[in-house]
């Protein structure tokens, strides 16, 4: 009885928290709201300054609506926790909440309680910059600011606000939201060199940034104290899409060990020349490194700045593949240390496709990229060492090198991509360019390419290379007019099974070809069993215990055939021994083949 007693009483301690969790009201400040203690909308406590907070009031668990048009600076410093977070919400009922740039103060909404979510607010405006302002400043760690509209107060140089979001507590999420007419979307700022920062940064929309006030207009920027760098670790900015900026699309300064990938990136907004105009820039003084920067899409950065897709900027281990960049003024620029620049594509560049200047005696590695550079496609600056090969140079017929390069009988010199579209910003791969199966293999860790159906920022797909035609390609995009999801393969096979794939877009027909495999597997002419339909799935007829069988299946297309990927698959073993003194019958899809004794010998 005391065992069951204690047992109740320590799963009521569990449960206490999420089960009584309360719902909070607060209205605008100035107000008459019944009995105005925040347990209903019509007694929803008068004002920011009249929250409760702990007990009596917004505890762990709880959910606080903010309803109505506030100019009260709102700072909460009450802790959730894991499980039982605080929940700030914008959205209640036909009431929402707008949290403007408040009367006294200079930050909007102050989070300096760990595990609170502030969620669905339809406007949270930023102090001028001229006095610091922020819209959201977080202290706290395991923050969410989701689904919120963030803006300045106006437009322009200015009166636009200093910082939408700006993130000083580790493993937050920051997802969802808009954020504009700011000098700094968000901002990432560390005080600890080493600690790891972690968090997410995804799906968030930035644009219209104004000229800076202060030397930068950043949608995403990662600063942190003196001296840096400082440890992101676990920090992944993925999914954002960044436009109509004056100075970086993600600018990782302070920042190592970060991940970006997914995003969107461009236009530059042109109209202000004291920016960097950077779709990435990889780290900064003192330096970064150790991130790794991945399909990203980056585009429309032309101006007299020399605007670059991807600025090295000094930064060390950096790992950058996958990407796309078109119609920049340099797809990579700058000074770097042990770079891994591998299955990008960089188009119609105004000036150098990939310029990796001198001063850094360590080893490079530049292989499977696409460049189109009008001054040069590739140029490599003194005292490095280059393992280069298997690039194409659309323009040129040479690397241009100061130092040592190695690989160049490998890369492809004044050779057109072959491009499906490049008129339309279509860079996939067409049928017949030479970046098909012309690549190297660069092992697991970066055997993923882009899918070429992706779609920025939302939409983005890999496929890995090793599962599609002869060899790697050359550039972002993989050539995938092979089919998928095929099957059978590998052992163990059963003798029923049916061939069955799924078909790339644009396939007209296909052909599909099997055989018993003896010896060599070589699908001839005389292997083919059907011919000139559109059918994913296909019974190849009756198949023998114990067996190897090949299969292929070809795609045609309006440009051409492309010859399938070859696969193998084993039947498996007969049925086992039965019972003593009992028989067993084996049967395939002809029909019975014999009857076995319990030792496996034929009896019929």
């Amino acid at each position: 009885m005391i065992k069951r007693i204690f047992l109740y009483l320590f799963t009521l301690i569990l449960i206490s928290t999420s089960a009584w969790a309360t719902t909070w009201y607060v209205r605008p400040s100035g107000g008459s709201y019944g009995g105005e203690d925040g347990t209903a909308y019509a007694d929803a406590w008068d004002g920011f300054s009249n929250i409760t907070w702990g007990v009596g009031g917004v505890v762990a668990g709880d959910t606080l609506y903010i309803a109505g048009s506030h100019t009260e600076q709102f700072d909460m410093s009450e802790d959730g926790s894991e499980g039982n977070v605080i929940t700030i919400r914008g959205d209640y009922g036909g009431d929402h909440a707008t949290v403007g740039a408040p009367t006294s103060g200079s930050w909007t909404m102050i989070i300096r309680g760990d595990y609170v979510s502030v969620i669905n607010f339809d406007s949270i405006i930023s102090k001028d910059a001229s006095i610091g302002g922020r819209a959201i400043s977080i202290s706290g760690t395991n923050v969410t600011v989701d689904g919120c509209t963030i803006t300045g107060p106006g437009s322009g140089a200015s009166n636009s606000g200093a910082v939408g979001i700006r993130i000083d507590g580790a493993d937050s999420i920051i997802t969802n939201n808009d954020i504009s007419h700011v000098n700094t979307g968000i901002n990432y700022y560390a005080y600890n060199a080493t600690g790891g920062f972690g968090g997410t940064c995804d799906s968030n929309t930035l644009h219209d940034l104004d000229a800076p006030l202060a030397g930068n207009a950043d949608c995403i920027g990662i600063s942190g104290e003196s001296p840096g760098p400082h440890d992101y670790s676990g920090l992944v900015i993925s999914k954002n899409s960044c436009s109509e900026f004056t100075d970086d699309g993600i600018d990782l300064y302070f920042g190592s060990n970060i991940i970006v990938e997914y995003n969107k990136i461009g236009p530059y907004t042109t109209a202000d020349s004291g920016g960097d105009g950077n779709g990435i820039k990889c780290g900064g003084s003192p330096t970064g490194g150790s991130n790794v920067i991945r399909y990203n899409l980056i585009y429309g950065l032309i101006s007299a700045n020399q605007d670059v897709a991807i600025n090295l900027n000094g930064a060390s281990n950096l790992e950058i593949y996958g990407n796309i960049a078109y119609e920049c003024s340099r797809g990579i620029t700058g000074v770097t240390t042990a770079a891994k620049i591998y299955n990008n594509t960089f188009a119609d560049m105004s000036e150098r496709g990939i310029y990796i200047s001198g001063g850094i005696a360590t080893t490079h590695y530049l292989k499977n990229n696409i460049t189109d550079g009008t001054d040069y496609d590739i140029k490599l600056g003194s005292v490095m060492v280059v393992e280069g090969g298997f690039n194409i140079l659309k323009n040129d017929s040479s690397v241009s090198v100061d130092g040592t390069y190695n690989g160049s009988g490998d890369d492809l010199y004044q050779t057109a991509p072959g491009f499906t579209n490049a008129g339309n910003d279509d860079y996939t791969l067409a049928l017949g360019s030479a970046a098909i199966d012309a690549g190297a293999d660069l092992t697991a860790t970066y055997d993923d390419a882009l899918d070429p159906d992706s779609t920025w920022p939302d939409g983005v797909a890999t496929l890995d290379q090793d599962l599609f035609g002869a060899g790697w390609d050359i550039g972002a995009f993989v050539y995938d007019l092979f089919i998928s999801s095929a099957s059978p393969t590998g052992p163990g096979i059963g003798l029923d099974t049916d061939l069955n794939w799924t078909n790339p877009t644009g396939t007209v027909t296909v052909d599909v070809y099997f055989e018993e495999v003896s010896g060599a597997c070589d699908l001839l002419i005389g292997d083919r069993i059907s011919t000139g339909t559109l059918i994913t799935t296909k019974d190849q007829g009756a198949m023998t215990i114990d067996t190897s069988y090949c299969w292929r299946v070809d795609v045609i297309h309006a440009g051409g055939t492309e010859t399938g990927v070859v696969y193998e698959f084993t039947t498996t073993g007969g049925p086992p021994p039965p019972p003593a003194g009992l028989a067993t019958c084996v049967y395939d899809a002809s029909g019975m083949t014999g009857v076995y004794d319990d030792q496996g010998a034929t009896v019929h």
